[in-house]
């Protein structure tokens, strides 16, 4: 109720004022009793050796999916195609530009309220998932404007998150998609052509400071499975991931000693951390991404994927007993039907779960401009009618509100054949 409350408040008028104050202290407060009320169904989730496992040393395998675009829009993901807006920064910038700061922020919340909500969680339930990635950009809990001071309202929408995937059952990993600065230079860091973290320092302690207050404030929320670092972080070199990402480590177990971290491979490559049974890290998985067919491997087709699953699985495989940590698989997915669709992706998560690794298909839902499923979609979902066309240059504040609104009661059309295959 008081979410509810809340968010009408932060909607209708964006000004804070005395109830507003009252709320989100209420709201935002740290979430050690918060967890203890509500995550009894879960446990804290730890590495031993290769493997995943719950407080009782019992195996947990993850089978999940990410919550892609939702606290970090791509606009490919919304079935625009070439609208000429290349990323969240660009939109947030027309919408300033035309509506004020404090309408943009107005109008994004709108869309996060309404792009996934109780339902979706629901569905992802029914795929028999157990566990989801969360992608953000950091601009959710820091202005730019007014670096590493949490917003006033920063914790609203993870702490919002976090309770709904427990509400329904679900193991929650936290994704840092887009940092300060940006960790390459991609639209889903949230700012395309723009890749200054590994040169400017004041972003790298922008980065750990923000791990650090994360890590505070959920370090006793089970429920919440680990930390996913960095997504995708190439844009400098493998000496700089390795020393920002022992940073943010550092820094994270000063204040939470329970959760797993997630260290990034540089594209698919762990080597350059070194012999980790030296180095006295704790609780830490390696974190890579697999797209065979689209990003190298060869084409889109049923082969590559027999040949990734019959021998690069394996090679990795080994590669993590030599160094005795899991592996969480935080994307992939075959896609194209042509290429082996849910019965392939079935396979890729039976491979990865059989070698004890966390494995998290990209994504939930994904627009098409066409609608349906067609060929392949890149998600469980997707719009089961065309789209309307979408202006964001032209279109009206109260048109852009309808449209965020319509998220929420938008018709999908499932991959029944994904959804079948991973029920078997």
């Amino acid at each position: 109720m008081i979410d509810s409350m809340l968010m009408k408040l932060r909607i209708k008028s964006y000004i804070l004022i005395p109830l507003l104050i009252l709320l989100t202290v209420s709201n935002c407060r740290d979430s050690t009793t918060a967890a203890d009320d509500k995550a009894s169904g879960f446990s804290f989730l730890k590495t031993s050796g290769t493997r995943i496992v719950n407080e009782e040393g019992q195996q947990v395998l993850l089978k999940g999916v990410n919550l892609g675009n939702w606290f970090l829009i791509e606009m490919w993901m919304l079935g625009l195609g070439q609208c000429g807006i290349k990323d969240q920064y660009t939109l947030e910038q027309i919408l300033t530009k035309r509506f004020g700061k404090a309408q943009k922020e107005r109008l994004l919340d709108l869309y996060r309220e309404h792009y996934i909500t109780d339902r979706d969680l629901k569905i992802i339930k029914e795929f028999g998932m157990n566990v989801v990635r969360l992608p953000f950009w950091h601009t959710l809990l820091e202005d730019d404007e007014d670096p590493q001071q949490i917003k006033e309202d920063g914790w609203y929408w993870l702490d919002k998150a976090i309770d709904m995937a427990e509400s329904n059952g679900l193991y929650i990993i936290l994704d840092l998609h887009g940092a300060a600065g940006s960790q390459n230079e991609w639209d889903h860091s949230g700012r395309a052509d723009y890749n200054r973290l590994w040169t400017e320092k004041r972003y790298q302690e922008r980065t750990v400071w923000l791990w650090t207050q994360i890590a505070r404030r959920y370090s006793k929320r089970k429920s919440v499975c680990g930390y996913d670092l960095l997504n995708e972080p190439w844009g400098g070199t493998k000496e700089e991931l390795r020393d920002l990402t022992l940073r943010c480590y550092k820094a994270v177990r000063r204040v939470d000693a329970d959760h797993i971290m997630f260290f990034s491979g540089y594209f698919n490559d762990i080597s350059f951390y070194g012999d980790t049974r030296q180095q006295g890290w704790k609780n830490i998985a390696f974190t890579c991404h697999f797209y065979p067919g689209f990003f190298g491997n060869g084409e889109p087709a049923m082969d590559t994927h027999n040949s990734f699953i019959r021998n690069t699985i394996p090679e990795y495989g080994a590669r993590l007993k030599k160094y005795n940590v899991p592996m969480l698989i935080g994307e992939f997915n075959v896609v194209l039907k042509s290429a082996g669709g849910g019965k392939m992706m079935r396979r890729y998560f039976e491979a990865y779960n059989e070698l004890g690794w966390a494995a998290i298909m990209w994504s939930y839902k994904a627009f098409t401009a066409q609608g349906g499923i067609g060929h392949g979609i890149w998600g469980m979902v997707t719009n089961a009618e065309p789209l309307a066309r979408i202006d964001f240059d032209t279109m009206s504040e109260d048109d852009i509100e309808d449209w965020c609104t319509g998220l929420s009661t938008m018709e999908y059309i499932m991959d029944e054949d994904l959804r079948d295959w991973l029920l078997r």
